[in-house]
């Protein structure tokens, strides 16, 4: 990873751009580090969600099958992992247990 991070700075160091150019795509660039350096919280990721996705995604939890459901969420969020989605399902339970 860190032979790839320091291939994008050099291409972006020797592209023949404006230096605001440059400094914006320099900023991405860093942004798409850090957030690939910071852990997925799918919690705060699932209330991010627009209201339809939510329903959609309660609805494929607990209509659908639990594989449809992390068929989902792997669509949403690709860098989920199994750990990731059982926590959003234990949480999706919760709700639906509290608003009962």
């Amino acid at each position: 990873m860190i032979a790839t991070i320091k291939s994008i700075f050099f291409a972006l160091k020797n592209m023949n751009l404006t230096i605001e150019k440059k400094r914006t795509m320099y900023a991405n660039a860093q942004e798409l580090i850090n957030s690939a350096q910071n852990p997925l919280n799918i919690i705060e990721e699932y209330a991010a969600l627009s209201p339809k996705r939510k329903v959609l995604l309660c609805d494929t939890l607990f209509i659908e099958s639990k594989n449809d459901f992390q068929n989902m969420v792997r669509l949403l969020w690709p860098e989920a992992r199994i750990k990731d989605m059982k926590k959003l399902e234990k949480f999706l339970f919760l709700i639906r247990k509290s608003a009962s």
